[in-house]
């Protein structure tokens, strides 16, 4: 069984109706992450753990220990602050920092993999903010310190069916 965290891709909104002389307010909670997680779920042997920005926030693991729960941490569109703060924001310390946590965890075998997404690497106009954290440590590659986008409104073709997830392709 290869126990996947699934961080990221969730977000809760506030929209501003206006409507003539009146206005109204709706809010609610996209969950982005579904496409992927269905297509993971195809996998009988891949449990998939879901936290979403919010719950990154008050509960991604402060540990390698905790970390090494799972085979493979993805991070997918959520920003570093999201997992270098904490909701107490203004106690000092507020906690362990969880970037720290997760290059030690990929330093000492775990699996991790960061999807795109404006908040993912550099991120849109540099927002995600990874570039020189100890995530940029964990990966192959130098992170940018300004907006990395590659936008397709196009759309793009998979060309190959399959995952590429710690060390073995899935298919």
């Amino acid at each position: 069984m290869m126990r996947v965290l699934f961080a990221g891709e969730g977000w809760a909104f506030l929209r501003l109706n206006i409507k003539g002389f009146d206005t109204f307010h709706l809010g609610g909670f996209e969950d982005l992450s579904k496409r992927f997680r269905e297509e993971l779920s195809k996998y009988p042997d891949v449990e998939i753990v879901y936290m979403p920005d919010y719950l990154a926030f008050h509960e991604f693991p402060k540990t390698v220990k905790e970390l090494k729960n799972f085979d493979v941490v993805v991070l997918s569109d959520i920003g570093s602050n999201s997992l270098v703060l904490y909701p107490e924001l203004f106690k000092v310390p507020m906690g362990p920092n969880r970037l720290v946590t997760i290059r030690d965890y990929v330093r000492d075998g775990g699996g991790l993999v960061m999807a795109g997404g404006w908040y993912s690497f550099a991120g849109a106009l540099g927002i995600a903010r990874y570039y020189g954290t100890p995530v940029e440590e964990a990966f192959p590659v130098k992170i940018s310190t300004v907006d990395d986008r590659v936008e397709a409104p196009e759309g793009v073709k998979v060309l190959r069916s399959g995952f590429f997830l710690c060390g073995c392709f899935l298919q």
